[in-house]
This record gives structure tokens, C-alpha cells and sequence, in this order.
């Protein structure tokens, strides 16, 4: 099914000489016969290790210092995803970045 696409770039110029970059892309798809609206946020950072990717929807997982994050934010939006039917789901390499794609039932009206 061809759908609404749209898209952009962030960038973000640090001090160390070396850019980050944020990708968002969404589009209208049909999967199983039920059409989803589908957002894809990309960013050229670190990445997560592999042995923290299975824990990072879970409620108060961290990888930061105490003083420097809760571990909430990915919980709560797994969270509200689910909550209007929807699925979300990373993936991510070492030293590749991270793609978070977050897909919702797409309204009739």
C-alpha cells in the first residue's frame, strides 16, 4: 500500500569535530491486512551492546551514572505504545547507532 511518507534529519555540530545525526521517517503501511502508521527515529551514536538491548524497555534500566538518568523514559513509552495497541522495537549495533521504530493502528478518521 503506498501511504504518506515523511522524513528529516537532525544535526548536532559537538566540539569533539564529530557529528551526531537524528533520522525520522514515517509512512503509512499495511502489514497482516491492518494499516499502521509507522515511526522510525535513527540516530549515528554509539549504539547499545548487545547484552543491554533485551533490558532497555525494562522499567528503570540504566547504563548511566545515578545521578544522570531513571531509567524511565523507554519504559514509559513502551508503555503508551502498547497502551493505544501498538508495538515498538529497537535494534542496534555497537558503534552503529540505534533505530527505534514505534508502529500504531492507523485511524479510520
Amino acid at each position: 500500500m503506498g501511504g504518506g511518507r515523511g522524513g528529516g534529519r537532525i544535526t548536532d555540530h559537538e566540539s569533539r569535530g564529530w557529528e551526531k545525526e537524528l533520522w525520522v521517517r514515517t509512512q503509512c503501511e499495511t502489514f497482516g491486512g491492518d494499516r499502521w502508521v509507522v515511526a522510525e527515529v535513527k540516530d549515528n551514536g554509539a549504539g547499545i551492546d548487545e547484552a543491554h538491548l533485551g533490558r532497555v524497555f525494562e522499567p528503570f534500566f540504566t547504563t548511566k551514572p545515578a545521578d544522570r538518568g531513571t531509567g524511565l523514559g523507554l519504559s514509559i513509552s513502551y508503555a503508551i505504545v502498547r497502551n493505544h495497541g501498538g508495538q515498538i522495537a529497537c535494534e542496534s549495533q555497537k558503534g552503529e547507532g540505534t533505530v527505534f521504530r514505534v508502529m500504531l493502528p492507523a485511524s479510520e478518521t
